[in-house]
């Protein structure tokens, strides 16, 4: 395939939401570190990769706040 092909097909393409099999972006999660402190943060699933979640926080004194959570230490579930 030559380089002007493959930009033909790319622009054919349309992007995708990524999807996860755990989770859905929009979803209510709930994120604890599991050693120490054991205190959940609660918040909107964003996005995630093999080394970090992100949860976006709603609050009047920080409006919208997108927080990330390294994939190791941590554990998700939906709310």
């Amino acid at each position: 395939m030559t380089l002007e092909e493959a930009f033909a097909v790319a622009k054919q393409a349309e992007p995708v939401e990524p999807t996860y099999n755990e989770w859905h972006v929009g979803q209510r999660s709930q994120v604890t570190s599991d050693d120490m402190g054991r205190i959940s943060v609660e918040g909107t699933f964003i996005t995630a990769n093999d080394y970090e979640i992100v949860l976006r926080l709603c609050n009047e004194k920080a409006d919208n706040l997108n927080v990330h959570f390294s994939r190791a230490g941590f554990d998700v579930i939906s709310v």
